[in-house]
Formats: structure tokens, C-alpha cells, sequence
């Protein structure tokens, strides 16, 4: 990240997140307390689950069947063209500096959404 943003050594980090996300902000910020100002950690997780596929249960069930379909669809495709060596990130125009992590969570997106909102990829 340094080199990438042309940082010096002196900058301090704030870290956030939500979820597992938020427990990881939560554990960096008291684990190397000398390179950040601060941390945010809405929703932390204070029980972690390895592999916690209930989740993509629970969202299969709130999405309904079509929806459902249509992430699982989505996300085949999605990891077929990756495996084949296309370069998705540019099919969705987004910056190369991402890395993989950050650029499947972006995509992940739309499993929160179907969760907690109504799905619109089959309206």
C-alpha cells in the first residue's frame, strides 16, 4: 500500500468495516496500535464461523428461488471467466489496483442486498 499510494513510513491508518470485517478492524487496531489513529467496527463479529455457508442459505431463502437463481448464475460466471483468465475487473470497469479480496466483496454486494432488501434482478 505504500508504494501504491506513495506513502511515506509516518502515514497512519484508520481502519472500518462491518461484519467480519469489523471484528478484523477491531483486532488490527489493538494488535498494531503504533500504525493507526483509529478503527470503526460496526457489527463485529464476536463468534467467528469458518466457512459459514448458512449465510448463503439464509440469503438463497430471503431472495426466493428466482433471485436465488440468478446469483448463483452470476457468480458461476463470474468465477468461470476469472479461472479462464479474463480480466473481469475490467468488464465491470473497476480500478486495477483492487485486489482480489476487495473487488469480490464489491461484487458480494448484491448477496446483502438480496438478503435484506427485495431482489431486483428478477423484477
Amino acid at each position: 500500500m505504500l508504494a501504491l499510494w506513495q506513502l511515506t513510513g509516518n502515514n497512519k491508518w484508520f481502519t472500518f468495516g462491518g461484519s467480519y470485517s469489523g471484528a478484523l478492524s477491531a483486532f488490527f487496531r489493538l494488535r498494531y496500535p503504533d500504525y493507526t489513529v483509529g478503527s470503526l467496527s460496526s457489527s463485529g463479529v464476536v463468534n467467528t464461523v469458518f466457512d459459514f455457508y448458512q449465510f448463503d442459505q439464509q440469503v438463497a431463502t430471503s431472495a426466493g428461488p428466482a433471485c436465488a437463481d440468478v446469483l448463483r448464475e452470476t457468480t458461476a460466471a463470474i468465477e468461470a471467466d476469472q479461472a479462464a483468465g479474463v480480466n473481469v475487473r475490467a468488464i465491470f470497469g473497476a480500478p486495477n489496483h483492487l485486489s482480489d479480496g476487495d473487488f469480490y466483496c464489491a461484487c458480494d454486494v448484491m448477496r446483502g442486498c438480496a438478503l435484506f432488501h427485495r431482489c431486483a434482478l428478477t423484477s
